[in-house]
């Protein structure tokens, strides 16, 4: 009897058939495939399948990678020739072996492969790998608790188009097209650690642009929204909706304080992926740092600027969008509807640049 592993682009991995030895990683037989569960924050990126074995290659809390073994495997003790292992362990001493970056098994037999002499720039560049598939892992998770079922909630479908339901349409969809984005990005990165080719080449080091663009352009239907008060009036018109699902979107934001609206929670929810901008900085100029060739040197500075100045543009739009809520809520009601416009912002407002007329008839401020 054969045995399957499958591996999912956010690092879920599936078993099924025969588990005479623990080979599934679960505690029996299944014909379907069934989802291994992981101890220890463990994200798998690399699978192998033997005869009646199973390995896992994966970033630990360390985010260094560990390798995980489960099924029939030879025993150290010289009066047992082998032994059972029914859930995913562990293997310590090879872990010690240093950066691995594949593993392989095939009829009783398993391998993997490390980094020898490892790069200086090895450390740096699997903590960017690690973190981002943990962040990749996040934007999933933020679609199937969040997104989803509110796409799929009655409150969805009642709501008027404009302008509410047609921005928060444009930011699911590019709320999507990030999460795609992130994925052929970190799919790629991955492929790369494994052939040990140039890092530079990648999506995300060598094609940054795409990246660049799809921020962007999140950015500004996220910016859109805020600017219309649109988290306050989904949390406002869809309260039994939002309560609903109020211990799940606290869990996604990691928020412990039960006392906070679910409007912010909401908000912190889709402002989360703007907070990688500064680790694709920080750690692109860790790697610039260790890196020995300067043409890729230079490529990898230019980028940690790009990044830089996107963070920066970012965070100053959201600033005018949040100006711009907080003005037009303190409008007078039908002025701020008749105005009200998504892509519309607040420049200068005259409580705090109080309007005169030094001379001519013309008002400045």
């Amino acid at each position: 009897e054969k045995h399957n592993l499958a591996l999912t682009a956010n690092s879920q991995v599936y078993s099924w058939g025969s588990n005479s030895y623990g080979q599934l990683g679960l505690s029996e037989k299944v014909d379907v495939p069934t989802r291994i569960k992981f101890m220890n924050a463990f994200t798998a990126w690399d699978i192998g399948a033997g005869v009646a074995h199973s390995v896992f290659l994966g970033d630990a809390t360390d985010m260094h990678p560990d390798v995980l073994f489960c099924g029939k495997h030879p025993s150290k003790d010289a009066h047992v020739s082998l032994k059972k292992i029914n859930s995913a362990t562990s293997l310590v001493d090879i872990k010690q072996l240093g950066w691995i970056t594949k593993v392989m098994a095939g009829g009783t037999m398993c391998a993997c492969k490390v980094l020898n002499p490892a790069p200086l720039e090895s450390e740096a560049v699997f903590e960017l790998a690690a973190t981002e598939r943990a962040f990749y892992n996040q934007l999933i998770k933020t679609s199937n608790v969040l997104l989803r079922p509110l796409q799929k909630s009655s409150f969805y479908t009642s709501m008027g188009v404009y302008p509410y339901k047609s921005l928060l349409r444009n930011m699911v969809a590019a709320f999507g097209a990030l999460t795609k984005k992130i994925g052929e990005g970190i799919t790629d990165l991955t492929k790369y650690i494994q052939n040990a080719s140039p890092l530079n080449r990648s999506l995300l080091l060598g094609f940054h642009g795409q990246f660049l663009e799809v921020f962007r352009t999140y950015s500004q239907s996220f910016s859109d929204f805020v600017a219309v008060g649109g988290f306050d009036y989904c949390t406002r018109t869809g309260s039994e909706f939002f309560e609903k699902i109020q211990g799940s979107i606290r869990d996604l934001s990691e928020e412990k304080d039960k006392s906070v609206a679910s409007s912010s929670l909401f908000l912190r929810a889709m402002r989360y992926p703007f907070f990688r901008l500064v680790e694709y900085s920080r750690i692109t100029t860790k790697i610039a740092a260790m890196t020995t060739i300067p043409e890729i040197k230079n490529q990898l500075q230019s980028l940690v600027l790009d990044w830089d100045g996107l963070k920066n543009k970012l965070t100053s739009e959201h600033k005018t969008a949040d100006a711009t809520r907080l003005f037009w809520d303190a409008a007078y009601p039908k002025l701020a509807e008749s105005l009200r416009i998504p892509d519309r912002r607040l420049l200068r407002e005259s409580k705090t640049h109080p309007l005169h007329m030094p001379s001519g008839g013309r008002f400045t401020s």
